[in-house]
């Protein structure tokens, strides 16, 4: 049974191969048995290669399987895929099974050994060669939506979230050849140095390299916060905490913590255009400024000279002005205009946009957070206008914020 479920299986689950109904069926070759596709001593084992031949032949799939394929996030050219290459895998590199009547899967895993040198010390637009336009919509460690249709405008894109994404190791323990062969020492003696991919032709790549990791090992705080990273001793006496995962375990009680300073950093707010913060886009991280548990100004001096200490009070100050001014116009209009259900509706959309800046702090987004004052104000003139009632004077906000600058 190992047979057909070394390479056709996947082609009918992952890959698109079909059941005579036209629906997948990933028991399409339970029908087999092992020697019709494994061949060699150790066949009985589901030890022995599956030459490419056996799954091309009239009645399996002569024509190589679907001309496109898709593995994950990755879509690629499937007919004859890596026949060109140094080690041509063949059909049983990429897809196998772990034993017996396991259905056979393809994994991302058989990619990244061939395509390393594609995955190390990339940039952004080397990832969109294999995972395409993401438009999927995942969520931060705090629980912000994130559109990736979002990210199409910044700068190195990919990489501003997953910055760190794990490498493909390519040596082959010793103890992968023991699973086959017994004389280890021999092993060591005659297989040192020697390409021995001719001598395993119809393996999968796994069989001997092992699992690859081509995945991401590590993301912006700005999307995944590590909570130890600033509460290190909290909860530290309590032994129903000790020792859980730190994440999942303060999630428990405190989820949702920070969403507001997230959505600032990242600029998920629905607006025209896109404003992730300067800072995220330069690469800094929540550590980078909050070297305790609130952020302070020596955390400038890294990046600055020391003249730029002052600039934090300057932010805090000008954003403490215009929250005041912003919430007084706001409170005006829901006393105002209770009642009016449809410009009490525009009254909490100006509400829920100048909380976030009230919650989050306006720091972590200056021009997202001017962008919101001007448009809570907008919105509450608005709802005096829907309501047919004279809207008195809106605030004065004072210059806008510029786009890069500190004032």
């Amino acid at each position: 049974m190992g047979a057909h479920v070394l390479i056709l299986a996947l082609l009918a689950l992952l890959l698109g191969c079909a059941a005579p109904s036209g629906e997948r069926d990933p028991h399409a070759h339970d029908a087999l048995s092992c020697n019709r596709c494994h061949a060699g001593g150790l066949a009985a084992k589901g030890l022995a290669g599956v030459d490419s031949g056996s799954c091309t032949t009239v009645g399996c799939h002569p024509d190589g399987g679907p001309e496109a394929a898709r593995l994950d996030l990755v879509q690629f050219s499937h007919r004859g895929h890596g026949r060109d290459a140094d080690t041509p895998p063949g059909c049983a590199g990429c897809h196998g099974h772990d034993e017996g009547e396991d259905p056979l899967r393809a994994s991302l895993d058989s990619c990244v050994l061939c395509h390393r040198d594609d995955i190390v010390q990339v940039e952004s637009r080397d990832c969109l060669l294999c995972h395409g336009e993401a438009v999927h919509t995942e969520v931060t460690s705090q629980g912000a939506p994130v559109r990736h249709a979002w990210s199409r405008n910044l700068e190195n894109r990919c990489l501003r979230c997953h910055y760190d994404v794990g490498d493909a190791p390519i040596d082959v323990a010793v103890d992968r050849c023991t699973d086959c062969h017994a004389a280890s020492e021999d092993i060591l003696r005659v297989g040192a140095g020697v390409d021995l991919h001719p001598s395993h032709g119809g393996f999968g790549c796994q069989r001997c390299h092992g699992p690859t990791s081509h995945r991401v090992r590590a993301m912006s705080s700005a999307v995944s916060l590590a909570c130890a990273d600033c509460h290190a001793d909290s909860h530290a006496e309590d032994e129903d905490i000790a020792g859980t995962d730190p994440v999942e375990s303060c999630r428990e009680c405190h989820d949702g913590v920070h969403v507001q300073q997230q959505q600032l950093l990242l600029g998920l707010v629905d607006q025209p255009q896109d404003r992730p913060s300067h800072k995220f886009m330069a690469g800094l991280s929540c550590r980078s400024c909050h070297r305790g548990e609130p952020g302070g100004p020596d955390a400038c001096r890294d990046c600055h000279d020391p003249s730029y200490t002052r600039v934090l009070d300057w932010w805090l100050e000008g954003l403490s002005v215009r929250e005041s001014l912003v919430r007084a116009d706001v409170e005006r209009a829901r006393r105002s205009l209770a009642g009016r259900s449809e410009a009490v509706e525009r009254v909490a959309s100006a509400d829920s946009l100048l909380s976030l800046v009230e919650i989050g702090g306006g720091v972590h987004n200056l021009e997202l957070s001017d962008w919101i004052f001007h448009r809570s104000v907008e919105l509450v003139g608005e709802a005096f206008h829907q309501a047919g009632v004279f809207r008195p004077q809106p605030p004065s906000l004072g210059n806008r914020a510029r786009d890069g600058f500190c004032t």
